[in-house]
């Protein structure tokens, strides 16, 4: 059984890895707020935005990277920069 799914890396951290959820068949809005789960438990804060992120291009397992603004307490903490990767499971 094959299973597809995504790695998501936080770049430019000596604790980059994020995490892996599963991609395949989940609808691409199930699989944003995945991501958006995924990056508030790693960085232990809130994401207030996050940019758009190249579905089509990882469909092709192009990797790509998008930002994502954070909060912690209400306090905005900047721009973090974080890599997707297309992975498959068997």
């Amino acid at each position: 059984m094959k299973i597809e799914a995504l790695t998501i890396r936080e770049v430019e951290s000596e604790l980059p890895n994020v995490g892996t959820i599963i991609w395949g068949w989940n609808k691409t809005e199930t699989v944003q707020q995945k991501i958006k789960d995924a990056i508030e438990c790693h960085m232990d804060a809130e994401v207030i935005s996050m940019s758009d992120i190249d579905f089509d291009g990882l469909r092709g397992y192009v990797p790509t990277e998008f930002t994502v603004s954070i909060s912690q307490d209400g306090t905005e903490h900047g721009t973090w920069m974080f890599e997707i990767e297309p992975t498959v499971i068997y």
